[in-house]
């Protein structure tokens, strides 16, 4: 019997350090979606927006994706299985949109629409949407 706990112990410990076992907020579906919408047709500049959303979230908020505070996903609006999104979230050209869900409900969401005048400037596109991620996730 106590073998048995010892190695259920060991497993739970094992499991919290790896980052399988999310976070309380995680648990009850408070959470933050960055979504990159674009469509069939994908020009550089367009490349170049999903490409730096997906390197500042992975060079700075990799933990808060592995204790799951934070999605991140890339979906084509013109798939007609994701048109919805168009009229959901306003949508009238590619985008980056945060959406912040609590309880599993969303509950406010926001189009990025900086990211057309700073995507000439790597550096600074990085530093805006480091921070309204920042601020999102502050608020779950």
């Amino acid at each position: 019997m106590k073998t048995k706990n010892l190695l259920i112990i060991i497993a739970m410990i094992l499991l919290a350090s790896s980052g399988m076992i999310a976070n309380k907020k995680a648990d009850k579906g408070s959470y933050v979606k960055v979504i990159y919408f674009h469509g069939d047709y994908r020009c550089p500049t367009c490349n170049k927006l999903e490409a730096y959303s997906k390197e500042t979230i992975d060079k700075y908020f990799s933990k808060a994706k592995k204790e799951g505070r934070l999605k991140w996903s890339a979906i084509n609006f013109d798939k007609e299985k994701n048109e919805h999104y168009i009229e959901k979230y306003q949508l009238y050209n590619k985008a980056l949109v945060l959406v912040r869900y609590e309880n599993g409900k969303q509950k406010e969401w926001k189009n990025l629409e900086k990211i057309w005048e700073k995507v000439g400037d790597k550096n600074d596109y990085l530093k805006y949407l480091k921070n309204e991620v920042k601020k999102y996730l502050g608020k779950i």
